[in-house]
């Protein structure tokens, strides 16, 4: 464990080799460890921890709990009927639980801390790199930065001989459509009810040069439908609007499961694997639902990476 209580009854980490202090759950004499290569701990006088789920303490572990408040980390919890006493690796102020699991763990005992943990809230977080190290995870990464739509309208309220049809096949061939299809940043785009037109860029593009090209072939074919008739105004019917999207997109997420553990689709509430091979170091993989999240994003919103796994129908 990497807290324990001073005399005046504060948590604290080890501060050097020797050091002693109080267990927080047992109240047992614990002696701290630390050493230039060796992870600083704390361990109970007879060796044996008061937690029957003690597990050695490795950096992945720590760094994790590191990520929340002191206060968060290494809370015990007691079923006040047994009097059976657990630490949770951390636990939020809503009283979330989370697993952080370097090594691997019987069915008997994963049962044990979902019924334990579980009822109030508990997510799982696996290290990829010590328990899936033969597993990978595939992808196609694309950043979608920008979205710009085409709507062509049905009809002009000040012009009734204009014919949308006649409008829509000269457009599938003018120039700007043509120029956009074959940009360099185009993603895909999207013909809709045949007058919105969708295009997904990778970057953000010039949104003025793309309007002012649609809307340069829009005038000339309406001079060539409506002829002495044409009027400016009817520019102003045709809608062109942007969106920036700064997140980033995965698609066609096929995790490759190579000696697989088990134990893992035994667990029911939510998992999420850090050190998968195949992705950043930056990102975490959400098993349930096959997302691959950045995991600033979500340290931010913990409760609702809980929430988007655990409404699923197959965990609860």
């Amino acid at each position: 464990m990497i807290h324990a209580k001073n005399v005046q009854g504060q948590k604290i980490k080890v501060s050097f080799s020797g050091e002693k202090a109080k267990c927080i759950d047992c109240g047992q004499d614990v002696r701290g460890h630390k050493g230039r290569m060796k992870i600083p701990y704390w361990q109970h006088l007879n060796k044996k921890d008061c937690d029957a789920w003690f597990e050695p303490i490795t950096r992945w572990h720590i760094d994790w709990q590191n990520k929340f408040p002191k206060e968060f980390q290494e809370v015990s919890l007691i079923d006040p009927n047994t009097k059976e006493f657990h630490r949770a690796d951390v636990r939020t102020n809503s009283g979330l639980v989370i697993e952080v699991q370097h090594s691997p763990i019987k069915p008997d005992e994963i049962e044990q801390r979902e019924n334990f943990y579980g009822k109030n809230k508990l997510l799982w977080i696996l290290n990829g790199e010590s328990l899936l190290k033969h597993c990978r995870l595939n992808y196609r990464y694309e950043k979608k930065e920008m979205s710009l739509s085409f709507e062509i309208p049905h009809y002009l309220d000040k012009s009734p001989e204009f014919n949308f049809q006649a409008f829509n096949e000269y457009f599938l061939k003018s120039q700007a459509l043509n120029k956009i299809r074959i940009h360099p940043d185009l993603l895909d785009f999207e013909n809709q009810n045949g007058n919105y037109f969708l295009f997904h860029f990778n970057n953000s593009v010039s949104f003025e040069s793309i309007k002012y090209e649609l809307i340069y072939d829009a005038r000339k074919i309406l001079n060539i439908l409506l002829n002495e008739k044409f009027h400016e105004d009817y520019l102003n019917e045709f809608k062109i609007n942007y969106t920036d999207i700064p997140q980033d997109r995965f698609r066609n997420i096929n995790l490759i499961k190579k000696y697989w553990r088990p134990f893992i689709d035994l667990m029911k509430h939510p998992v999420f694997i850090d050190n998968l091979e195949g992705i950043e170091t930056d990102k975490i993989y959400f098993y349930q639902k096959n997302e691959i999240i950045d995991k600033d994003e979500f340290i931010k919103n913990i409760e609702k990476s809980w929430l988007a796994g655990y409404n699923k129908k197959h965990l609860l």
